[in-house]
């Protein structure tokens, strides 16, 4: 029944996400080490009527200082964290 959940510090994890009850926020580690890689998987094929926020934590995604919002069903993504310059990027 979480709406929000916060990933900790890792080098590389795979997330099957479920949205079929609500939408809710998958936030990303504070400090990652450079070449952290996260990988979101939509497992219930619903981000297109409940969409995913990835919370950006601080972080820019894709050079924009907002969260992400994944509103596709069935989508797959991977980020990674290049560095403190650069933040995360979607692969």
């Amino acid at each position: 029944n979480n709406t929000s959940v916060a990933l900790g510090t890792t080098n590389s994890a795979i997330y099957s996400c479920d949205t079929s009850i609500r939408t809710f926020t998958l936030t990303l580690p504070p400090s990652p080490p450079g070449g952290s890689k996260v990988s979101i998987i939509d497992h219930a094929s619903t981000f297109g009527t409940k969409k995913l926020v990835v919370g950006r934590n601080g972080k820019k995604i894709m050079g924009l200082n907002e969260n992400m919002d994944i509103t596709t069903n069935n989508a797959n993504i991977s980020l990674i964290f290049i560095d403190t310059t650069n933040d995360w990027r979607i692969l």
